[in-house]
Order: C-alpha cells, then sequence, then structure tokens
C-alpha cells in the first residue's frame, strides 16, 4: 500500500489538486480520489450508458500500435488512424456494418469502442476486460510475470503487438526496468529490447 505522502505527491503532481485540499483527507480517500482520476483518464470508460440511436456518433480508439486504416462499404468513406491511442467518431450503423463484415475488427482490439452501450449491444464486455489503454498501459507492466502471464492470455490477439509496442516504448523512456518482467517479454515474444534502443 502506497504511504499517504505518495498519494498526495500523485494527486498533485499527476491530476493538478492542490495540497492544501487533499492534506487532510484519509489514505482511503485519496486512492479513491486516485482511483476516480484514473477512471476519467482511461477512454475506454469515457462515456456513460444511454441508448443508441442508428445516426448516433460513436467514439472509437485505434487498439494497433500502428496506422489502421477502415473504410465504410455504404459511403466509401475512409477512417485512418495514424498512431495507436488516436481517436475518431463513427456512426453507430457503420459500425454494425463493420462488425457485419469483420467481427475481429473489434473482437481483437483492432478498433475499440468508446461507448459501454456499444460495448454491450456488440457483447464485448469480456474482451474489454483485457485491453491496452493509454490509461491503463503503466499499470500492466507494474503487475508480477505471473498475473503478466494471464494477462496475455486473456488479452485480444490484436493487441499482442500493442503490449509489445508500448513495452518498448517504457523501456526507452526508463520507465521498464525491472529485469524478470524484460526477460519474460523478450523470451515471450522473440524480442532483445537492447536492440531497439
Amino acid at each position: 500500500m502506497a504511504l499517504k505522502k505518495d498519494l498526495i505527491q500523485e494527486l498533485v503532481e499527476k491530476h493538478g489538486y492542490e495540497k492544501s485540499k487533499v492534506v487532510d483527507l484519509t489514505s482511503a480517500e485519496l486512492t479513491d480520489l486516485i482511483e476516480k482520476e484514473q477512471s476519467n483518464d482511461d477512454p475506454t470508460k469515457k462515456t456513460k450508458s444511454t441508448e443508441v440511436d442508428r445516426d448516433d456518433l460513436i467514439e472509437v480508439m485505434n487498439g494497433t500500435s500502428g496506422g489502421l486504416k477502415i473504410g465504410s462499404s455504404r459511403t466509401g468513406y475512409i477512417w485512418e488512424f495514424s498512431e495507436y491511442g488516436q481517436m475518431d467518431s463513427i456512426e453507430y450503423h457503420e459500425l454494425e456494418a463493420m462488425r457485419n463484415r469483420n467481427p475481429k475488427l473489434f473482437a481483437d482490439g483492432v478498433l475499440i469502442l468508446l461507448n459501454d452501450e456499444v460495448v454491450k449491444k456488440f457483447r464485448m464486455e469480456e474482451v474489454y476486460e483485457n485491453l491496452v489503454t493509454p490509461a491503463n498501459v503503466e499499470k500492466i507492466f507494474e503487475k508480477s510475470v505471473e498475473e503478466l502471464q494471464l494477462f496475455i492470455e486473456k488479452i485480444p490477439k490484436g493487441m499482442l503487438q500493442t503490449l509489445v509496442g508500448q513495452a518498448v516504448a517504457l523501456y526507452r523512456q526508463g520507465k521498464l526496468t525491472n529485469i524478470q518482467m524484460i526477460k519474460f517479454l523478450e523470451e515471450r515474444f522473440n524480442l532483445t529490447f537492447d536492440d531497439m534502443l
């Protein structure tokens, strides 16, 4: 469990709170505030449930580590995503058509739905429990090697490359330093982090 001073520091530095307003809170209250802020930062938790109409614009996010192009079979319009985490809005009826043409687009985490109601309608709740998002990526690599192994077994197949790409990025930034974790990832994905510097 984190020390109270560390919780206060996180709220002040990462979430912009004034120290004087959080210093008198208990550790439990500070932890609750941090969890609330982190869920606000997580794009997969962004949109609340409401009824969806066929012409509603639904926010989506690129779940791949590279570029992604998706075309409409109806209008010919092309949505282009250049990087992981990039967001755009697509009409609900277009998303339905995409799902009917290529269900793996959503099931493999290639295109991530950012609307809870649409996630339910597409029956993706279980898949979405194991996504790599910009908000949770650092937490994923704070897990034990055993926990990460279990996470990798449950992750959508399309996100494996994204997971590796995010691990490499964290390694380059000096945020992934756990030797056991690095060795596990190198063996599991047949790569060498030092070659990627």
